[in-house]
């Protein structure tokens, strides 16, 4: 629970008025709760200091008396969070005062005299190989169909959730020959993805067996635990948490998460063949980031692996 106390420091009202100038330019829901837990930690720590700045009753910048929120403040603040976080939590003030002193709310941004916040170790994986994905994507068509969209897309579990057999846009085109998949991803920013030929066609299957109307859910529930299949709502959570587990369960397959089939995903594009990898500029288009530093972050690195695949491909050259 977030403590709202915040609000009633020096810092309170700006974050509010800065949280409410973000959700006005699109920022995305779980960003702005992020940012108000982020920033109302400083505002806590320090409740009397404030900006250097405040608009009166006329909306006329006038000054205020100290103290004032500055640099030092800015570094006991920053050594409160975790040092694998840092870089993250950070990022709330420096957007709150580069629009402080956008607003003519100060004069400096306190973030700039912080020394350089080194990042945070390459994360690992523990993806899915071949054989299992294979396996998880036989499964009778019900649930297999519903791995190869996991699979096959890089979907969110959010994203996964809300899909509708309408979302599945069967016109092809040069660019899209077997159709795409629409999905709503974070702050609700709509993405179209191309699918490929195996996918389209358990889709079809998932149609004509399952008898689905375009309004239908792809994910489906079965209420009270019986036997009737229900897909005319948005299933939870926790609903989708045991179609998972039960599916790795009936595929002989150890647990992950769900969210690993996004990342399984994204390194399999990325690999590929030797000769037919995705490039990372595409990766960030199908996987919805608003960044391509943030697809970089998470799977731009390289492994021994890549080295053995690269140095085979030198061999190839060398010898052919």
């Amino acid at each position: 629970m977030l403590d709202k106390r915040y609000q009633q420091t020096r810092l309170g009202r700006p974050i509010v008025d800065f949280l409410a100038w973000m959700e006005q330019g699109g920022g995305a829901p779980r960003t702005l709760d992020q940012y108000e837990r982020d920033l109302s930690v400083g505002a806590l720590m320090f409740p009397l200091h404030g900006l250097p700045f405040e608009p009166d009753t006329f909306g006329i910048m006038q000054p205020t008396g100290p103290p004032h929120f500055g640099d030092s403040q800015m570094v006991h603040v920053t050594n409160r969070f975790r040092p694998a976080s840092r870089r993250v939590r950070v990022a709330a003030y420096k957007s709150f005062f580069k629009w402080a002193v956008g607003t003519r709310r100060a004069v400096l941004n306190p973030c700039d005299a912080l020394r350089p916040i080194k990042r945070a170790p390459k994360r690992t994986f523990d993806i899915f190989n071949g054989a299992e994905i294979l396996a998880l994507c036989e499964l009778p068509i019900r649930d297999g169909a519903l791995m190869e969209v996991l699979f096959g897309t890089g979907a969110r579990k959010e994203e996964a959730r809300n899909l509708r057999l309408r979302d599945w846009r069967q016109e092809a085109d040069v660019d899209a020959p077997y159709g795409t998949v629409k999905l709503d991803g974070k702050g609700d920013k709509e993405r179209l993805v191309p699918i490929t030929q195996t996918l389209a066609r358990k889709l079809t299957e998932l149609q004509v067996l399952e008898g689905l109307n375009p309004a239908d859910h792809l994910w489906y529930t079965k209420p009270g635990g019986g036997t009737i299949v229900a897909r005319d709502r948005l299933v939870g959570d926790g609903s989708f948490h045991r179609w998972w587990v039960r599916c790795l369960d009936d595929a002989g397959i150890r647990y992950r998460n769900p969210h690993m089939s996004r990342h399984t995903f994204a390194l399999r594009f990325l690999r590929g063949q030797p000769s037919r990898r995705g490039r990372l500029e595409t990766l960030q288009l199908v996987l919805g980031h608003d960044s391509i530093q943030t697809t970089a972050d998470n799977y731009g690195h390289l492994d021994m692996r890549d080295v053995a695949l690269d140095m085979g491909l030198i061999d190839t050259v060398i010898h052919s």
